[in-house]
This record gives C-alpha cells, structure tokens and sequence, in this order.
C-alpha cells in the first residue's frame, strides 16, 4: 500500500509515490483526453512528469535527440518550491533510483543511465551526489518561483552552485510569487454574512483593493464583530470538548484526550491557536522554555489563558515527536489540563473551527526557514 500514508515507509516507497504522482499524473490526464499547456509542478514532488512528457516527444518525434526532447518540456513546465532549506527537498542515492526504475523506461528517453542520474545532481558526474528532485525540476523548467520574496532570496542562495555562470546569486533565475490563501473560503458564514449586509454583495471585489477593504472595515460595528465572533469561539469550545472527549485515558489525563470534558475551556478566556506541521523551526518549544512562566499565565485568576494545539509531525522526525511528548506530558498542580488541549488528526475541518475561533493565531518561525506562512494567513 503506497497511498495509505503521505509521510512514512521507506524511501522506495516514496520514490514509487513521486513516480505515480508525476508519471502516472500525465499518463491519467491523456486517458482523461487532457493535454494541457502548461504543467505546474508545485514543489519537487511532482518532478517525474518531465520524464513521461520527454518520453511522449521522443516516442512522437523518433528522430529527437533527448536534448531536443528537454527543450519541448521546458516549454511545457514552470517550478514552484516551497523548501528554504536544502534538507527539505526529496534526494536519492542512485541505487534507491536504479531500483524503482526500468532500464527500458530510460532507454526510452535515448540517455544512458548516468546521464539520467545526473539530471538530478548540483555537479553532473559527480557520481557520490545523491540525484535530487529540486535541482531536477529546476533543469526541466522554464521558470522557478519562491512563495515570498525573501524565500526567493533564500533560494536563489541555496542554489546558486547550480548556476555557476552568474556571478551573485541576484542573478540566478528563481524570483518569487508571493504565496497566499483564498480568503472566501477561510472566512467564517457569519462574517460573509455581515459582509454582504454592511459592505454589500460584491464585497469580495474589495480584497483585490487594500485601502479600499480597510476603509469597508473599519465602517463595521464593533458590536457585530465581537458577537460573531463569539459565537465562533463557543463552536470552537464545543469542538474541543466533542474532539477529546475519551472513554479511557489511561492513569491521567492529557491534553489530547479526558474522560469529563465538560468544564474544558470557556468561552470568555483569551484563547491563543497554535497549529500547524511540527518541525523544529517552527518553534513549538518557545512556549516550553519557561514552564513555569507558562503556567502562570494559564493560571491568572483574573486573566487566564488557554492554548489550543493541532499539528502533525513526520513518523520520522524524533526531534519533532519529542516536542510533542513534552507538551503533553505537563500535568502539574495547575490549569493546564483544563485550559490547554491538543487535538489529533489535524487537517482542513480542524483547521476552520481553529482559526474561525481562536483570539489570538501564534506563529513564531525561525527566519528565513518558513517559506510564506499560510498557516497563519488563514486566522
């Protein structure tokens, strides 16, 4: 089962995934009777496609030289990347690669299998260098984008070896699309509804104006905002109590999971949102570096503080599993089991009630290792 799972299994079994992602992602849209004219390859994941596209050219023009074939794809191809950091982009040793793909696949672009390899290598010939799926896509596209500005300069820097030629790494063919959220889809019934009645139907024509929205905005009744969004944190308290509501909890509760769940949280508490993918950049441990501090804001008797946690961490990644461990292994003489839950299996339902309910949306990131921060954009 190669699709059970986004993270974890082997590296073969990722390997087998990105093929079917990419290969198998062309080979669907012809039996679709889909040809596109562009194909976005949105991050390296997806990268094989080039392959099945220069296998198609050739098999079309039999008299193609696979140089001929890499200009066609390029034409066809642009690259978003969504790493700033060389260890976040997919490499494979070439045994792993030799493995998972036939000889007469290979055969089939009119290369041999070195030069295959070194498609994906900083320095071709380099035979010790692991074949890599960002410096492959940036081969076999056209265009490469960030998703911020200065991820466009952090990438330009972390791949300038492969653009020897330019001087500084300005100069290296990668710029920047500044990576976003659909708002209509983020923003809670309530305010649509608010919006049409105060700002008027088309107010979603607005968003594309920023002083124009700010104005609109500003026009709207403190009264109507605050009670929406009151309504939204009782959802969001409800949802907390419904999501960690278990049978059994072992010698104690946590913070994932009660067996009363009835007092858990209040609505007229400051409530901060902290959810996201579990990684050591993004600093899920800054709230764990003074504890004791910690506790006492969640213990204020006058204003007290409740946090709400939700984020997945790679199988793989024991820094990031450890972060976890020690969120949830604080059970101390105060509030915390009561004003601070975690909730599992975080994806895009979680992800609404959460950022439609909290006060407050933290994102602390070590810069420049978060690329854009959508998460955050969402709240």
């Amino acid at each position: 089962m190669i699709t059970g799972h986004l993270y974890g299994g082997s590296t073969e079994t990722r390997i087998v995934q990105e093929k079917i992602l990419g290969i198998g992602g062309v080979r669907l849209l012809r039996k679709l009777g889909l040809s596109p004219s562009v194909f976005h390859l949105n991050e390296g994941h997806s990268a094989f496609l080039t392959l099945e596209l220069a296998r198609e050219f050739l098999a079309a023009n039999p008299d193609s030289s696979f140089d001929d074939a890499v200009a066609a794809v390029r034409r066809q191809c642009v690259f978003t990347s969504h790493s700033p950091v060389a260890a976040g982009n997919d490499a494979f040793s070439t045994a792993e690669l030799r493995d998972c793909f036939d000889k007469d696949f290979i055969a089939s672009l009119k290369i041999s299998e070195d030069r295959f390899f070194d498609l994906g290598r900083i320095d071709s010939g380099d035979d010790s260098e692991a074949f890599g799926m960002t410096p492959f896509a940036l081969r076999m596209c056209r265009s490469a984008n960030g998703v911020s500005q200065k991820h466009g300069e952090v990438s330009r820097e972390l791949w300038h070896r492969m653009f020897s030629e330019r001087a500084e790494s300005k100069d290296v063919p990668i710029t920047h699309v500044t990576n976003g959220v659909h708002a209509p889809t983020w923003i809670a019934p309530g305010f649509h509804n608010l919006f049409e009645r105060a700002i008027g139907e088309k107010w979603q024509r607005l968003l594309l104006d920023k002083g124009a929205w700010a104005a609109a905005i500003e026009e709207l009744a403190d009264g109507d905002v605050w009670r929406i969004h009151q309504q939204l944190k009782s959802l969001l308290v409800a949802f907390i109590r419904e999501r960690t509501r278990a049978k059994e909890t072992g010698t104690q509760d946590t913070i994932h999971e009660h067996v009363n769940t009835e007092h858990l949280f209040s609505a007229n508490t400051l409530t901060i949102g902290f959810a996201r993918r579990v990684a050591a950049y993004k600093r899920w441990n800054l709230l764990l570096s003074d504890v004791d501090r910690l506790l006492k804001s969640v213990d204020d008797p006058e204003r007290p503080v409740q946090f709400v946690f939700a984020g997945k961490a790679h199988p793989q990644d024991r820094t990031a599993k450890q972060i976890l461990q020690d969120l949830m292994s604080i059970n101390r003489d105060s509030n915390w089991q009561r004003r601070a839950v975690f909730i599992e299996d975080y994806d895009q339902e979680v992800a609404r009630y959460l950022v439609h309910g909290v006060d407050v949306w933290m994102n602390v990131p070590r810069r420049p290792f978060e690329a854009s921060g959508t998460s955050g954009m969402k709240a």
